[in-house]
């Protein structure tokens, strides 16, 4: 059985990027899940991008926050990034698509020693993640 949690996956893994501030998280049963955030680091957009295009993640650009004012309260005015994964096929006994762009930032983390690699490799088998 897999440990994932989508929502705190993706706080914990977008919070290790230089940069990166979060202003919206959701995530629902269906695996479907997306988050708004600010990077303020290029070198950080650039790697987030990549994970996203090979987890095939959308990876949308705002010009002001899309949603509930409030949430955003006390952030820079735009540009806002949203990364939204698609909800899983009904009965698919795959990773769901925010897994895998999670297991892609692990990844990414590990090769740019921003996270340990043995604590990287649990994080993946937990999630159910197999090379």
């Amino acid at each position: 059985m897999s440990e994932f949690r989508a929502a705190e996956a993706l706080r914990s893994l977008l919070g290790l990027y230089d940069g990166v501030r979060i202003g919206r998280v959701r995530c629902h049963e269906s695996g479907s899940a997306s988050v708004m955030l600010q990077v303020a680091q290029p070198t950080s957009l650039v790697r987030l991008a990549h994970c996203a295009e090979n987890a095939n993640v959308a990876f949308y650009v705002w010009s002001r926050f899309q949603g509930v004012t409030a949430e955003a309260s006390g952030y820079d005015d735009g540009p806002w990034y949203e990364l939204r994964a698609h909800a899983d096929q009904p009965g698919t006994e795959l990773l769901s698509t925010a897994q895998i762009f999670c297991g892609y930032m692990v990844h990414d983390l590990i090769s740019h020693g921003m996270l340990d690699k043995s604590q990287g490799d649990r994080l993946l088998a937990g999630w159910g993640w197999s090379e």
